[in-house]
């Protein structure tokens, strides 16, 4: 109900906040829990810790980017290093949008088959297939826009169903505490370098705060900074409680490794109506998110060949360079390759951070930034996917 509340949703704040808040916690919260436990035990949290920190400082270049970089790409002055950066950002932004929206409609795949009870690799690339062929259609015939207007619903919907998850495991822990009956079992798990490269390869989970650098045209510098800020404090806090709350529900390790809809099954044990309202939020969110990123990347896509690609024609290439990722790779190979795809493109943001940094001869800024830039390279290079 709070999340439908005009006075509360029509401030510019708030509407800025939604659209990144929106991607963070979208398709991330539906897997991270089972996948960290399988991978951690119940030093789930610890791993939910690094990537909400490694995000923020992510996050941190963007915002300077959006603050000293922006202005500086509208002067006459703008070096020609910075604008070759930013121009291969916009490139690798593209690809990555490409990937990421195959990500998003291979997990409503298997969420839908499995609302139908079916967990079926086959079946799952096949209605994923199906719903990108849709978008891509629809946008090359008649546009996005009328399909770009169920997001803001959508999201709230999410959001409302993320805060009933929340609050059903707290009523389930609680009750566990009053009856001395709450305990966790042993982690059975050993950390080894594999375990580091599964963790980095999930970045991607809670990654979507660089939407508010394209947000220019509604929003002033402040007002994105600050409610990127806001949207990354929010994630953490909702993606921590969520880990931890969830440890109690933890037995072991699953044999054949976690699956992308475990959490279906973890929440049956806490409400039974959870399981369907998740799939809910699952196709909606997943749905939406895909149908934002074709439209922001066939936007750059427009942008990046001075109008060559026109905006119907961006969208139908990208959903077309899905379909062939869909059948190439299985999900957790698509989060792993989507994480790598955002990393170059963080990468290159923190390049073009450095470079300013140093020309303002901000030390301690550029020695950051060149720290987030390894990290982006870690990705790239270590991430795998979990099994």
């Amino acid at each position: 109900m709070l999340l439908f509340i005009p006075k509360w949703t029509q401030s510019d704040l708030w509407k800025a906040t939604l659209t990144p808040l929106a991607s963070i916690i979208g398709s991330g919260f539906l897997i991270l829990g089972p996948l960290l436990q399988n991978e951690f035990g119940t030093y789930a949290v610890w791993g939910m810790v690094f990537l909400c920190v490694a995000a923020y400082l992510i996050g941190t270049v963007v915002r300077f980017n959006i603050a000293y970089v922006e202005p500086e790409l509208n002067s006459d002055a703008c070096p020609r290093g910075l604008q070759l950066t930013e121009k291969l950002a916009d490139i690798s932004l593209v690809l990555a949008y490409v990937v990421s929206i195959t990500y998003y409609l291979n997990l409503f795949g298997a969420f839908f088959i499995k609302a139908f009870g079916y967990e079926n690799s086959f079946e799952q690339k096949v209605v994923s297939t199906t719903v990108i062929s849709f978008i891509g259609i629809f946008g090359l015939l008649k546009g996005l826009d009328f399909l770009e207007k169920l997001e803001k619903v959508s999201v709230s919907i999410k959001l409302a169903i993320i805060g009933g998850l929340l609050f059903g495991l707290m009523v389930f822990n609680g009750k566990a505490i009053v009856a001395h009956e709450w305990e966790l079992n042993e982690p059975h798990v050993s950390f080894s370098w594999n375990s580091f490269a599964v963790l980095v390869g999930l970045i991607i989970t809670v990654q979507g705060f660089e939407t508010s650098r394209f947000l220019g045209e509604k929003y002033d510098q402040q007002t994105r900074i600050k409610s990127m800020k806001r949207a990354q404090w929010i994630s953490s806090v909702i993606y921590l409680l969520y880990i931890g709350l969830s440890l109690i529900n933890y037995v072991g390790p699953t044999e054949g490794g976690s699956s992308e809809t475990a959490i279906i099954d973890q929440s049956l044990v806490i409400a039974t109506i959870l399981p369907a309202l998740l799939i809910v939020a699952a196709l909606a969110a997943q749905f939406s998110a895909a149908v934002a990123d074709t439209n922001g990347g066939s936007g750059l896509a427009v942008e990046v060949t001075n109008g060559v690609v026109k905006s119907k024609w961006g969208v139908f290439i990208i959903c077309a360079l899905g379909v062939g990722l869909t059948w190439l790779f299985d999900i957790f190979e698509i989060i792993s390759l989507a994480s790598k795809a955002f990393a170059v493109f963080y990468g290159i943001q923190c390049l073009s951070a450095i470079q300013l940094a140093i020309s303002k001869q901000l030390w301690f800024k550029s020695a950051l930034f060149a720290l987030v830039f390894v990290m982006c390279m870690l990705v790239i290079f270590v991430g795998v996917p979990a099994e």
